[in-house]
């Protein structure tokens, strides 16, 4: 299932987004905690956790892939 990020984003009206998008009219294809899992269309939720913050992965999430 294909969503554009608006409506991805309006759907978690509870949660702070910080975009790095370089499409304003992007797609999302898959959500992931995993910053390794990012892929062309992936919305990355850091989430921060007991023993991991996953904020400190952010970077890499957003980092371009070879």
């Amino acid at each position: 299932m294909v969503i554009s990020l608006a409506d991805a984003l309006a759907a978690l009206p509870d949660i702070r987004a910080r975009l790095h998008m370089k499409a304003p009219g992007a797609s999302v294809r898959d959500v992931t905690t995993d910053s390794r899992a990012v892929e062309r269309g992936s919305i990355f939720v850091a989430i921060r956790g007991t023993a991991v913050d996953g904020r400190r992965f952010i970077r890499d999430a957003v980092r371009p892939r070879r």
